[in-house]
Formats: structure tokens, sequence, C-alpha cells
């Protein structure tokens, strides 16, 4: 689906097309739309969205070694490369690096297992950061060989139960925001994260419900919550 928004009008969808069963999440580079589907045999496909009021879908893709039933619930592009987020998959590994170079010939060159499902994924310079499920709920990953992500740091939050839903870096910062599940403990974290191999926490905050995602801008922290 494809919306438009001018100035002084309410927001009109101008175009759609179908991508199958749906779609988890999507990010936008250039003139494509990557999208995360629930597909076992396409779990990304490629929307080209050139003309925004004709969008075709231009590619779909199946990730090398997925396991059944196992889908990409997190990207995030950056460049030439599209970071993906999955579900924990024994003997497998739930974070991604793809080529997107060429956006219709998507590529994995890389990937690391995470241990737990990943959430949310936003990339920083060359550091990826993960919200996932189990303890340490952060999780900072070094991608500057993109063919080898490794671990560098990583954050146990208060609490067993409120894992890693969302993530909000405020850019050209240092300022990373997770969004976690709602329980008895803070449910949203301001961290600095200038040194990826040792991140500090700021501040806290309680929220209802659970965080589905951050928008950090400037000194506002915008959250999507299934607080009804």
């Amino acid at each position: 689906m494809v919306g438009s928004i001018l100035p002084c009008r309410r927001a009109s969808i101008i175009a759609s097309t179908s991508t199958g069963p749906g779609a988890n999440t999507l990010t936008l580079s250039g003139n494509y739309l990557y999208l995360a589907n629930r597909d076992s045999n396409t779990e990304i496909q490629v929307v080209d969205i050139t003309s925004p009021s004709q969008p075709f879908l231009a590619r779909s893709f199946d990730i090398p070694g997925l396991g059944e039933n196992k889908f990409i619930n997190s990207l995030s592009v950056k460049g030439n490369f599209l970071y993906a987020g999955a579900d924990n998959y024994s003997g497998g590994p739930e974070f991604y690096v793809i080529d997107v170079s060429d956006p219709q010939n998507p590529s994995v060159i890389g990937q690391f297992e995470v241990g737990a499902t990943v959430n949310a994924v936003s990339v920083a310079g060359q550091t990826a950061f993960i919200a996932k499920t189990g303890n340490t709920e952060l999780q900072s990953l070094d991608i500057s060989s993109p063919a080898g992500p490794l671990p560098l740091g990583s954050y146990n939050a208060t609490g067993t139960t409120e894992y890693g839903r969302s993530l909000g870096i405020v850019p050209g910062s240092s300022l990373v925001y997770l969004g976690r599940i709602s329980g008895v403990n803070q449910a949203l974290y301001v961290f600095d994260a200038s040194d990826p191999t040792a991140i500090f926490p700021l501040g806290s905050a309680d929220v209802v419900g659970d965080i589905n995602a951050v928008l950090a801008r400037d000194y506002l922290a915008f959250l999507a919550t299934n607080d009804a």
C-alpha cells in the first residue's frame, strides 16, 4: 500500500499491491521497499515504488537455512546492506546481513547466531543494535565486516519477563531507546551507546502496555503501544 501525505490534506491511498500472507515489517531505501513476509519460502520481498501509483513486486527472496515457520521480524537498511532479525531457530542464526547493491538480486553475505528471537534492528555507523528475547534485551554487533558480524556488548535490564520489543536511535547521537513488553518493571530505557562495548543506561520510565515501536527525534520519543 502506498499513501500520499500533502500539506493541509488528509493522507490518502493512491495504490496497493498484493504481497501474500502478510508483512511483519518494512523499510524503505530509494525506490525500493523491503518487506518481511510471513511466508517460509519467501521471507524477504522487494517492491519497486519508482512510480508510487504503480508499485510492483520486483523480487521474492528465501533466506537460506531459516527454519520452517520461522520469520523475519525486523529490517534495517543502510547503504548496500539490509539487516534482518528473525525468530529464534535452534542451530541457526537469527541475524542476517543481505547485500542489496542490486535490489532485485539480494543475497545473504553474513549472519550471526543470537540464540534468541530478534524483534528489532537499528543500525548506527558500524554497529547494529538488536532488541531481543532473553535476559539481555539489548545487544550490539560489530558490522564493520558485513560477512562476519561480531558481538560487542549487551545490557540486561531489570526483570525476567519484559523482553526487548523495539528500538529507536536519535540520528547523529549516541542515544538508543529500548522498548520492552509490559510487566512489573520499566518498559522504556534510554542508553548512551557511544561505546557499544559498554552500553550505559541513562534512565528509564514506566509505560502502560507493550512498546511495539519507538521513533526518536531530538529530545522526543514517540511510542506505539498496545494500550487501548
